[in-house]
């Protein structure tokens, strides 16, 4: 038979109990067998590169291209403005040469490249010059490459907002597909404040004065800073006030526009065609060409889309014109347009638009450049040219 103890426990003999109770629970626990460690999860694997956008690799293939081909040969109108782009787009992608030509007027560079392919000859990549100048003799001969498939789609390029009057507002040729106008600007008349008096030249009937006469320069005939204005005088005012003008009022023609200015600033002709900022600002560089004020005059100004950009077919160069024309596109091209040309850029997201070769509100002036505008300016030519040869 058990024995129990009925003694009653102190309080102390409570608390020995109760921690040597503990003590060995303790040791138990410890002697146990350690519980497993919980699964770790596996390291997610790194999460790949954003692939990039088809534009952006379409874009490093053509500089890269470019660089291989190590040139582009570029025609562009006269003017250390235009020496100043393409080499600011050669600074862009070093490793492409631009080998610039200057040129008057594109109908001199037309002809010699015309001449130049039927021996054969395919020496041009880029050519900088105005459709009704470009596009009637070119395009029968297939001189010209479309543009559209050229064009890489970076949306900075491509979107509508980006442009005044949308992207496709741009098109210089009948089919939109063959040249790109990358600026528009009035064709004003150049004047030397020393011999014309504020307001003494406001119409072109002014222009008709006795005392002008032997004091005029035009540039060539077939130059569209000559033909295009007179193109407006021809529609304004009949071919007898343009006959007054070419013939009778005695001017001289030059196809030199610096030889033009030269002449304006020192004194010798009182107004005339051809003098554009990209002309006289090197001038005004030097201090020289103040007196010169460019005018606005109503029948005689014209809108002119300046700048069109084609490419040759048979390009010597074929990457590296794709690279120059996209890049003439961007932001950064129409910039340095901007900035050493005065060009008033079709770009809305381009700052520094020329007040006074912007079209004035309300005025309406006739537009010269796209390829619309050929028979107007044909029709021109032949008149001028009956009348001067």
């Amino acid at each position: 038979m058990p024995v129990f103890d009925h003694t009653p426990l102190s309080r102390r003999s409570l608390l020995t109990r109760a921690g040597t109770t503990a003590l060995g629970a303790g040791l138990l626990a410890a002697c146990a067998p350690a519980a497993a460690p919980a699964p770790v999860p596996p390291a997610a694997p790194p999460a790949a590169p954003a692939a990039k956008p088809q534009w952006e690799t379409d874009w490093d293939k053509t500089v890269a291209a470019a660089k291989q081909e190590g040139a582009v040969v570029v025609a562009t109108l006269a003017g250390d403005g235009y020496r100043k782009w393409v080499e600011s787009f050669q600074q862009a992608f070093p490793g492409v040469e631009v080998r610039q030509q200057t040129f008057t007027s594109g109908s001199i560079w037309v002809p010699k490249v015309v001449e130049e392919r039927k021996g054969g000859v395919f020496g041009w990549d880029i050519a900088m010059f105005g459709a009704a100048v470009v596009a009637p003799p070119l395009k029968p001969i297939g001189a010209l490459d479309p543009l559209r498939p050229l064009i890489i789609p970076r949306p900075d390029v491509i979107d509508d907002k980006n442009w005044n009057g949308g992207f496709n507002a741009g098109w210089q040729d009948a089919n939109k597909e063959l040249g790109y106008g990358l600026a528009g600007r009035l064709l004003l008349l150049a004047v030397n404040t020393d011999l014309v008096q504020e307001g003494e030249i406001k119409t072109v009937e002014d222009m008709l004065n006795p005392k002008w006469a032997g004091k005029i320069v035009w540039a060539d005939v077939r130059s569209g800073s000559t033909y295009a204005p007179m193109a407006a005088v021809l529609q304004g005012k009949g071919q007898d006030t343009v006959k007054r003008l070419m013939v009778d009022q005695k001017p001289e023609f030059n196809k030199d526009t610096r030889l033009i200015l030269e002449g304006i600033v020192r004194g010798k002709y009182a107004f005339g065609s051809g003098v554009t900022k990209a002309v006289l600002n090197p001038f005004l560089d030097q201090g020289v060409g103040k007196n010169i004020k460019l005018l606005d005059i109503p029948d005689y100004t014209i809108l002119g889309v300046s700048d069109a950009i084609w490419v040759l077919n048979k390009a010597p160069h074929p990457n590296a014109a794709k690279l120059f024309l996209n890049w003439a596109l961007t932001k950064e091209g129409q910039d340095a347009g901007r900035q050493f040309v005065n060009w008033n850029s079709r770009r809305a997201d381009v700052a520094g638009f020329d007040a006074n070769e912007a079209p004035k509100p309300g005025r309406t002036y006739l537009a010269f450049g796209p390829e619309d505008s050929v028979q107007i300016s044909d029709r021109t030519i032949k008149v001028l040219t009956d009348l001067v040869g």
